[in-house]
């Protein structure tokens, strides 16, 4: 018995590209998401891990604060009362106001004191001034991100008052905003801060440079100089 094999069907070489390519197309298309599902969830690990980090640093920043570290020095003149009162625990004798902040940020890696222009690091260090004593370390996590930190000194205002001043106030505490920012690539921060105790133009930073920000934290701490205002340390004012 002969079998006719004259009507026999196939797949065409066209139809089997048509697979091909659709196959490709469905591959292609479930990597990207694949993709674009792990690079958000990196995106939010990484914005828990900053936040974790900026609360860390608050609080640390916060205690520090608190703590006790005013030169209890006798004042022998007035210039020397004067110096005591109105730099507080902040400035020594050749320090300037409005440079001298509530702690040094040191880069860890290579030692370099950190100041407003200066970019942001990977891994930092918060030295204090008084015994030039290591506070605490923070590291981004991951090698991409750079954390940059900014102190502005009374909100920028850098008036020391005097008594006998139309504008004197008895007040004895110092408040410091604190600037936090996680971000990826390179920021000019002279754009966005214009001198050492200027504010940060944080809404503009996040206008321009969105897509790099991973995460920013503002906060203020205030401490009261409980040796100057019960009268054991020389000087009035604020500072």
């Amino acid at each position: 018995m002969m079998i006719d094999l004259t009507d026999e069907t196939g797949i065409t070489l066209t139809e089997l590209l048509a697979v091909i390519l659709l196959i490709a197309i469905v591959t292609t298309l479930v990597i990207t998401m694949a993709s674009h599902i792990f690079t958000i969830r990196n995106i939010q690990a990484y914005k828990v891990k900053t936040q974790d980090i900026a609360n860390s640093l608050y609080n640390e920043l916060n205690t520090y604060s608190n703590q006790t570290l005013v030169n209890q020095k006798t004042a022998t003149d007035g210039a020397d009362a004067q110096s005591l009162g109105e730099s507080g625990k902040y400035r020594d004798s050749g320090g300037s106001w409005t440079v001298k902040k509530i702690v040094k940020l040191v880069d860890a890696d290579t030692a370099q004191v950190l100041d407003a222009k200066s970019p942001g690091v990977n891994h930092l260090k918060l030295v204090t001034y008084a015994g030039n004593q290591d506070l605490n370390f923070y590291q981004t996590p991951s090698e991409k991100i750079k954390m940059k930190v900014h102190f502005v000194k009374n909100k920028y205002d850098t008036q020391v008052l005097k008594r006998g001043e139309n504008n004197y106030r008895d007040s004895f505490s110092v408040d410091t905003k604190v600037y936090v920012v996680f971000y990826k690539g390179e920021i000019n921060w002279t754009t966005y801060i214009s001198d050492e105790n200027a504010p940060m133009s944080i809404e503009s930073l996040k206008d321009d440079k969105g897509s790099d920000i991973i995460y920013t934290r503002v906060f203020e701490i205030t401490y009261r100089d409980d040796a100057k205002s019960a009268g054991e340390v020389a000087g009035n004012g604020r500072w």
